[in-house]
């Protein structure tokens, strides 16, 4: 199902994809797989502030995961043997602390669709395997959308 605005067409898994670049060659195709939020912005569903303390949480989870883990026996040797650069360490470790502040935030009941959905990229659809729980979801996801806006505004991030 091919949609003429910007290229637009549904994937066979539900999800919403775009032809973005296209070569003057036949079969040479970029497409592109749209975030849940992104569609959410263009439907409307959430305002661009929201749509901004999205990627910012997307961000910070993606430099969280950049910080070696180590065994809690081993966490005294972490600073003196690490071969990533003080630097790196230092700003995985302070993306860890804010998406663990959001994440705390929000509460337990979102902070699962929140890692999902925002963080891995995940779409609405198969985290909740498409089952009646979309709709709640939905709703639960965009009430921490805009706890996270304040947040983000009261830390001076965005």
């Amino acid at each position: 199902m091919k949609s003429k605005k910007n290229n637009e067409f549904r994937l066979p898994d539900g999800d919403l994809a775009r032809i973005e670049d296209a070569e003057m060659k036949a079969g040479k195709v970029r497409v592109r797989r749209i975030s849940t939020i992104e569609e959410w912005l263009t439907r409307k569903y959430i305002s661009k502030n929201e749509y901004g303390a999205a990627q910012q949480f997307e961000l910070d989870y993606s430099h969280s995961k950049l910080l070696p883990r180590y065994s809690s026996m081993q966490l005294d040797r972490v600073d003196s043997s690490s071969d990533a650069p003080d630097w790196k360490h230092d700003r995985a470790k302070q993306a860890y602390g804010r998406v663990q502040d959001v994440l705390a935030l929000v509460g337990k009941r979102a902070a699962p669709a929140l890692v999902a959905i925002i963080g891995e990229g995940q779409s609405l659809r198969s985290f909740t395997n498409g089952g009646s729980k979309q709709v709640s979801t939905k709703a639960v996801l965009q009430m921490a959308l805009s706890i996270m806006v304040s947040h983000y505004r009261a830390k001076g991030v965005r």
